[in-house]
C-alpha cells in the first residue's frame, strides 16, 4: 500500500513524499488525480531505498549518492511540512 503526504521544499514548491514496499507499482504522473511534481521522494519501508522522481522522464531514481540517513531526511521533511 502507497501513502502519501505532501511537504514543501526550501524553494516552497509542493512535493509527494511516498512510502510504499519494494513490491508496490511506484505512481507515475499522477497520484490520486495530482500531477506528481519534480524532486518528489519515494522510500521502500521493506529496503529502505530512496527513490527521487525526475518529472521530464516520469521516472523514479534511486538516490545512491544520498549520504543523510533516513533518520535525517524524515527531520528534514518534517522541518518543511505544510
Amino acid at each position: 500500500m502507497i501513502t502519501s503526504t505532501i511537504v514543501k521544499d526550501v524553494a516552497y514548491n509542493k512535493l509527494f513524499k511516498f512510502t510504499a514496499s519494494s513490491t508496490d507499482e511506484k505512481p507515475v504522473g499522477t497520484y490520486e488525480g495530482m500531477k506528481i511534481p519534480q524532486g518528489s521522494i519515494l522510500t521502500e519501508v521493506d529496503t529502505s531505498k530512496r527513490f527521487l522522481y525526475s518529472e521530464e522522464e516520469s521516472k523514479w531514481y534511486e538516490d545512491t549518492n544520498s549520504i543523510a540517513t533516513a533518520a535525517q531526511i524524515e527531520e528534514a521533511i518534517d522541518s518543511v511540512r505544510v
